[in-house]
């Protein structure tokens, strides 16, 4: 991580084995996980493709990475400038992103599609009516809430109908992508599917 806050609070739950990095400048081996998560992290720098280019290097050949991003440009909002986003993908251009990385696409898919309609007219209605009386420096997520025990088990119900509904079939629409990576074992192969 490059949070000595998030690195403190992993090792108090027993989490030793953490380290301060830039994940442009991964500090192991060629080849050393045969499982790379790399969960919501590529929308915050400026040269995504690079950082896929690291985690391919320190991914074993045939090795998995479990890759999530914000979805959808138009559903740029408060959250993406308050956690300091540089962009939102579609799926098209999360594959771009990763050509020449070494990495073949397994699965890919929207996911948090749900709640995509509420959202999306929050953030459209959002940009529209309100956006122009904002202020950065005061800004705050357009996400905050006081009853977490309720929003979790909202929540919790949410992506269990959702996790079932994508066991059987990707979905074309969502708020996130999530992406299983496969690294070839030969450099050449190009990005499929």
């Amino acid at each position: 991580d490059n949070s000595f806050k998030s690195i403190s609070i992993c090792r108090k739950k027993g989490f030793p084995n953490t380290c301060f990095s830039n994940v442009t400048n991964l500090p192991f081996k060629d080849g050393k996980f045969s499982l790379v998560s790399i969960l919501d992290v590529i929308e915050h720098v400026d040269d995504d493709k690079n950082v896929m280019r690291e985690v391919s290097r320190v991914c074993k050949p045939g090795g998995l990475v479990l890759l999530t991003v914000p979805a959808f440009q138009f559903l740029w909002g408060n959250i993406d400038i308050v956690t300091h986003h540089k962009r939102r993908y579609t799926a098209k251009g999360l594959r771009d992103v990763l050509r020449g990385s070494e990495l073949r696409v397994d699965y890919l898919t929207y996911f948090n599609f749900l709640l995509f309609p509420l959202i999306a007219a929050l953030r459209i209605s959002d940009r529209l009516l309100f956006n122009r009386f904002k202020n950065e420096e005061t800004m705050k997520s357009d996400f905050t809430y006081n009853k977490p025990g309720v929003m979790n088990n909202l929540l919790t119900l949410l992506f269990s109908v959702e996790s079932r509904i994508l066991s059987l079939c990707k979905v074309p629409f969502g708020v996130s992508i999530l992406c299983i990576l496969k690294k070839t074992e030969k450099q050449s192969q190009p990005i499929s599917k």
